[in-house]
């Protein structure tokens, strides 16, 4: 951003895994945010369920190699679970114990910076991870009074299926006083 000298204040967005980066920075660097969005953001303290986690047979693939772990869990068997590649499951397993240690010893996020969450409503019945998808998204709420969860009947990817409710909460984002 500074090489590119784009001036903040920022406004901050991510999806899923991407939610846990954009709350790590923006809890870094308070003073450069204007405002968060987060398109069904993975939960802060998100766990795969048994049934994910015994589906996929996750324990063995620390064995296989990269080639391997894309050829054997295709996009087509990750469909099936409402993610992204199912190689790409165990990568974000592997990085994001190391975020979520890094996001807490940060403070929340300060009460100043409105924090905008659409969660998907297919997520919540998706029986993906341990717990209420919507309520563990809860947790990166803080007390601004612009902050809040909406719920959208959509899959995941609300970015693809959703994409003009996307782009409202961003300008509205943009047009907010802090």
């Amino acid at each position: 951003l500074q090489a590119n000298k784009i001036q903040p204040p920022y406004l901050i967005v991510g999806h899923s895994y991407g939610g846990l980066y954009a709350d790590y920075f923006a809890r870094k660097y308070p003073k450069l945010v204007h405002a968060v969005l987060l398109v069904d953001p993975a939960p802060s303290n998100f766990q795969y369920s048994e049934k994910v986690m015994r589906s996929q047979n996750i324990e063995s693939w620390s064995k296989l190699s990269n080639v391997e772990l894309y050829t054997k869990y295709s996009y087509a068997n990750a469909n099936k679970l409402h993610m992204t590649t199912s190689a790409e499951i165990y990568y974000q397993l592997l990085g994001s114990e190391k975020t979520k240690q890094q996001l807490n010893n940060l403070a929340k996020l300060s009460d100043k910076i409105p924090i905008v969450i659409l969660s998907s409503l297919q997520m919540e019945s998706a029986d993906i991870v341990k717990g209420k998808w919507l309520q563990q998204q809860e947790s990166y709420l803080n007390l601004n009074p612009d902050s809040k969860i909406i719920t959208v009947d959509s899959g995941h990817f609300i970015q693809l299926e959703k994409p003009t409710l996307v782009c409202e909460q961003i300008a509205n984002l943009i047009n907010a006083k802090n």
